[in-house]
């Protein structure tokens, strides 16, 4: 039952994209070009995902039980930079060079590894945190290229074409935080 309502809460009533900005500023980048993005969402997938279980267990296994709970922004600093890194080396020598896979995107993907490690109480969870970000971001993804062609099909001066899209960003940032005042825990 924890496990639906967790569910429920992160993609219904409180999604941290629009919450807390998280991934706000990728899902405006990745739906304004034409190219495929599956490699963007598998890279940085496997990236999260590494880097949240490594982070999860040090934590829980060996910092907790020392009582080093100063050090813990550190660790996850260098566990996250460490990943970021060697999940990019080994992504790109597994694939050709040919593709472009935004290797500078910090912002998603270190803040939904912070914010699901300090959302949840166990692994389980912070695997569905993660899980419902990626999906909900390509979700969006999907409903902003949907719209930009359809803005791209009317004859628009340049200065117009954002307003649709700034209009729908604003209701989802404010329907998210209205939800937010009206659920009951």
């Amino acid at each position: 039952m924890n496990y639906l309502h967790i569910i429920f809460f992160y993609i219904f009533i409180s999604p941290f994209m629009f919450i807390y900005g998280i991934g706000l500023e990728r899902l405006s980048i990745l739906s304004a070009n034409n190219l495929s993005h599956l490699h963007f969402y598998l890279k940085n997938f496997i990236f999260v995902f590494l880097s949240s279980t490594a982070s999860y267990f040090l934590f829980n296994f060996c910092l907790k039980p020392l009582h080093l709970f100063f050090i813990s922004p550190f660790v996850f600093t260098f566990i996250l930079l460490f990943f970021e890194k060697g999940v990019l080396y080994l992504y790109e020598g597994l694939l050709d060079a040919t593709v472009q896979i935004a290797e500078h995107e910090k912002v998603f993907t270190f803040g939904t590894v912070i914010f699901a490690l300090y959302e949840s109480v166990n692994y389980i969870e912070v695997l569905l945190v993660i899980s419902i970000s990626f999906l909900f971001m390509l979700f969006f993804h999907i409903i902003l290229k949907a719209i930009r062609k359809r803005i791209d099909i009317f004859d628009i001066e340049n200065r117009w074409k954002s307003l649709p899209l700034l209009l729908i960003s604003f209701g989802m940032i404010t329907s998210a935080f209205y939800f937010i005042d009206v659920y009951t825990f």
